[in-house]
């Protein structure tokens, strides 16, 4: 399957069916816990801000957002993120870490001082992070309209298009090769999202598919 596919095929997969969009919304939910925990561990604690923080508890509230919402889905499905209840976690957890290690590793070649370099990463990392979240979140918006599920993230994206905001005035405050930068992180950000939609995509095909034989073998035992 060619990286180029779209996120309208990646959201139409997701939602085939009330098990796999479940187990989508509370992968969801766990990406955002892993921004969560990352924001908390990569950053020294007597130097957090009021606007780190304030980070922290909107990643930790997405993630409550989308557990809900998985459970409105399918209730009393996905109550924890163990591997069965995630869509290709492992994936998704790595997609996270190579982008904040590449990233790191990227703005250490500009000899900043560690502090600087930590902080600048988180930066950059969140300002990726965001703007694939506002491509993700409006055309899921546009699927659940058009599907007409009863679900809303309407204020999720208004709370990220704020941050967002935040993100790329902090950045243009404090790297001079702001443009220049965020034009070579995005390209990273490009390949590894990339990877990681196609993958996703394919596994939501495999798990409908065996939903779908699942049912025809229950009614047929029933019959």
């Amino acid at each position: 399957m060619s990286s180029e596919v779209s996120t309208q095929a990646l959201l139409d997969s997701m939602t085939q069916t009330p098990t796999t969009h479940a187990l989508w919304l509370n992968t969801l939910s766990f990406m955002e816990h892993i921004g969560c925990r990352k924001i908390i561990k990569s950053q020294n604690s007597e130097r957090l801000t009021e606007m780190v923080l304030e980070h922290a508890a909107e990643e930790a509230r997405h993630a409550l957002f989308f557990k809900r919402l998985s459970l409105k889905v399918k209730p009393d499905f996905c109550k924890t993120y163990e591997s069965q209840f995630l869509i290709l976690g492992e994936n998704c957890e790595k997609y996270f870490q190579t982008l904040d290690t590449e990233t790191e590793k990227f703005l250490s070649n500009q000899t900043l001082e560690s502090l600087k370099l930590s902080f600048l990463t988180y930066l950059y990392v969140t300002l990726l992070v965001e703007e694939r979240a506002m491509d993700l979140y409006h055309t899921y918006q546009k699927v659940i309209s058009t599907k007409k599920l009863n679900l809303n993230l309407k204020p999720l994206i208004t709370e990220e298009e704020k941050h967002l905001e935040e993100m790329n005035l902090c950045l243009k405050k404090l790297d001079p090769d702001f443009e220049n930068n965020r034009t070579k992180l995005s390209q990273l950000e490009n390949q590894l999202y990339a990877t990681l939609k196609s993958e996703l995509i394919i596994e939501a095909e495999r798990l409908s598919l065996q939903q779908e034989r699942d049912e025809q073998q229950l009614t047929a035992t029933q019959a």
